[in-house]
């Protein structure tokens, strides 16, 4: 467990409102968005606490994204050191974590990517995306049974 850091629910509001219209640096982008690297989080005014993960220079580039504190798997997470590391995080409180979402076009129900979550840190404005490798997580998770209760 030396390798990984434990995250505590105590540690943040579970709404965040410091992170919101901030511009973040994903130095990597996002698989699938390589060149967009400059994002924002703004708040769903008529769907909180549903939250619009947004590309600076293509507003068409967005996806909602959920606090990962709502979710039951939240104190299980384990996020390797070395990508905290990469987040030059002083402090835990500095971090926050959101999971994608998607709608299943079947359902019409949302679910959550549990497996790669974005991680940030609040004060550097600075974030990545990143691939858990635990198997209590699942890619795709109906938020009805994601989330706490």
């Amino acid at each position: 467990m030396a390798n990984k850091v434990n995250v505590s629910k105590k540690e943040e509001p579970l709404i965040d409102e410091g992170v919101m219209n901030e511009v973040y640096n994903f130095q990597y982008g996002l698989p699938g968005f390589e060149y967009f690297t400059e994002f924002t989080f703004e708040p769903i005014e008529e769907y909180p606490p549903f939250v619009l993960f947004k590309s600076v220079v293509d507003e068409n580039i967005s996806m909602y994204v959920l606090n990962a504190k709502y979710f039951q798997v939240y104190d299980e997470l384990d996020i390797p050191k070395a990508e905290l590391d990469k987040l030059e995080l002083k402090d835990s409180k500095e971090l926050g974590i959101y999971f994608i979402l998607r709608l299943d076009k079947v359902s019409q129900n949302f679910m959550a990517n549990l497996k790669t979550p974005l991680i940030i840190n609040k004060d550097k404005k600075i974030g990545n995306q990143i691939f858990l490798e635990q198997d209590n997580l699942e890619k795709n998770m109906y938020l009805n049974d994601a989330l706490k209760e």
